[in-house]
Parts: structure tokens; C-alpha cells; sequence
């Protein structure tokens, strides 16, 4: 038997009888992160819809043409805040209305 044999064997053993614990925390570990995630989803659906009364305030106060806009300009930015994928480039002139 090679001098590291029963090290290997030994460290073999271990492995095997500790997985299914690995499995276990490796569940809930995907857990936590399925738990992290759903919080973000949640912070951000709550902040979209902060902005959305936000944006209907400042509607039922629009008067003007440039009120409007600007608030289109709003929706526009919190919508790209809730779907950073969004293509930008088409809504570009409405956003800078509303810096």
C-alpha cells in the first residue's frame, strides 16, 4: 500500500459521508439567494410604483404641455429603473425633458 493510501481513503471516506450535507447546505444557499432576490424584486416593484403616484401627482397638477412631458419623462425613467434592458436610445429626447 503506497505511504498516502489511508490518507486518501480516509479523505475519501470523509468526502463521501460529508455530500449529502454539501447538498443540503448548497439548497440552502440557492434559499437564501432565491430569498435575496425575490426582496430586490419587491424593493423595486415598490419603488415603481412610488414613482408611478409620483408621476400621477404631478399629472393631475399639469397644466402645460412641458408638465405632461415631464411626467412622461418620469414614467419613462422608472420604467428603465424596473427594466434596465429597455432600449434608451428611442426615448432619449423625452428623458431630457425631465432633468
Amino acid at each position: 500500500m503506497p505511504p498516502f493510501a489511508h490518507k486518501q481513503a480516509l479523505e475519501r471516506s470523509i468526502h463521501l459521508a460529508l455530500k449529502p450535507l454539501r447538498h443540503e447546505i448548497l439548497a440552502q444557499q440557492h434559499k437564501w439567494l432565491a430569498l435575496l432576490a425575490l426582496l430586490d424584486i419587491e424593493m423595486a416593484v415598490s419603488q415603481f410604483v412610488f414613482r408611478l403616484l409620483q408621476i400621477l401627482n404631478l399629472l393631475r397638477h399639469s397644466n402645460t404641455d412641458d408638465d405632461r412631458a415631464r411626467a412622461r419623462a418620469f414614467l419613462l425613467m422608472a420604467l428603465f429603473e424596473i427594466a434596465p434592458g429597455l432600449d434608451r436610445s428611442r426615448a432619449a429626447p423625452m428623458t431630457r425633458v425631465a432633468s
